[in-house]
């Protein structure tokens, strides 16, 4: 069906994504996480980081519209994709200044019929080009019916 997947889908045009504070606390606040470290700078500061921390969930506030933009890409419409699993690391906390950039590679994809799942790694790198976090994904393609 897709068999024109390619390794690895850079896109040069895309800038780093600069982290707020604000962004960081909505996150917060809309996921019910009491954590003073993703709020207050002075409570952040003296856990030894740069500034308010993101909660670990809030690498998907990144890594969601870059595997829309990569399924797009490929032609997929939404409705044939289904999220199968989801697995999330961290090389350090991402925290409010961060400047990412989330790089994204097709790592393998499998036929399980009459559907494919498509596992994706998004990479997300600081500045100097150092990996914070990773996350990888496995898309189900829903065939349409009929097919």
């Amino acid at each position: 069906m897709h068999s024109t997947f390619i390794a690895s889908v850079p896109d040069p045009s895309k800038a780093p994504f600069t982290v707020t504070p604000e962004e960081i606390r909505e996150f917060a606040d809309a996921i019910g996480a009491p954590d003073p470290a993703y709020r207050d700078s002075k409570v952040a500061r003296s856990m030894g980081h740069p500034d308010i921390i993101a909660p670990p969930t809030f690498i998907m506030a990144l890594v969601i519209p870059e595997l829309e933009r990569l399924l797009a890409s490929f032609d997929i419409p939404r409705s044939q994709i289904m999220q199968a699993k989801q697995h999330t690391s961290y090389d350090r906390p991402i925290h409010a200044g961060h400047e990412l950039t989330v790089s994204t590679k097709v790592k393998r994809l499998a036929v399980v019929k009459p559907r494919e799942v498509l596992i994706l790694r998004c990479t997300l790198s600081d500045r100097d080009g150092s990996r914070v976090a990773r996350s990888t994904s496995a898309v189900m393609i829903i065939p349409p019916e009929g097919k």
